[in-house]
């Protein structure tokens, strides 16, 4: 109240843990705290490490009950990655084969909601999860841990980078890449992590020349 009433502002709040029920207590234009909220409910459906494939009834359901929760109360943050989280088309799709297409469905499931759609840097590309081949060339402290405590107990380090290629936060965190010259346009000098392989044809630069592109869908879904 001393903060949010003394400015014309628009807040949103991470709330991680908040069930929908509970939506209009944090979100809710008559007795919410924030102008809108980040649920991260469809994000804890999908575990590398339990199972392999996504539960879309689930999916569709958590997104339902949110829709729900606020409809004529408050207004959704509608989003898909964040700096934590593996980037979402190699989670929810195929980045391979399919990549241009899985890219495409999930950004029209969000942005086709009602409220207010976040985009992550390069997730309008389409840019997907990064497999360095070493521990060594990760930041992510959650991810180091893991792999010491993994190896330790026997695990090869094949199947624990498996893991870190799935689920690491340094999947969403790899230099945004904007063409295809020397570190992916993002810079001059080298940047503090790699850039992902794909960079020289996942680019910026050509998917504003291609109007089939990721980057064209959202345009027109903007």
């Amino acid at each position: 109240e001393n903060t949010f009433s003394r400015y014309p502002i628009m807040t949103v709040g991470e709330a991680n843990g908040v069930a929908a029920k509970e939506a209009a207590d944090w979100a809710g234009e008559k007795n919410g705290i924030f102008s809108m909220i980040f649920q991260f409910e469809h994000l804890g459906l999908w575990d590398v490490e339990i199972n392999e494939s996504i539960d879309i009834a689930s999916f569709k359901r958590i997104l339902t009950d949110w829709q729900d929760s606020l409809e004529g109360i408050g207004w959704n943050a509608l989003f898909m990655e964040n700096h934590d989280q593996p980037r979402s088309v190699s989670v929810w799709g195929d980045d391979g084969v399919y990549l241009k297409e899985s890219a495409k469905a999930l950004s029209a499931v969000y942005f086709l909601m009602k409220g207010t759609p976040f985009i992550y840097q390069g997730q309008e590309l389409g840019m997907t999860n990064v497999a360095f081949p070493s521990i060594d060339d990760y930041d992510d402290v959650a991810m180091k841990r893991l792999y010491e405590t993994k190896t330790a107990k026997g695990t090869s380090h094949e199947d624990v980078m498996k893991i870190v290629w799935k689920k690491g936060r340094d999947n969403s965190r790899t230099p945004m890449q904007w063409n295809a010259g020397p570190y992916a346009g993002f810079s001059e000098a080298k940047p503090w992590i790699g850039i992902n392989e794909n960079y020289k044809w996942l680019n910026a630069e050509a998917q504003k020349n291609d109007k089939t592109s990721v980057y064209h869908f959202y345009k027109s879904l903007i």
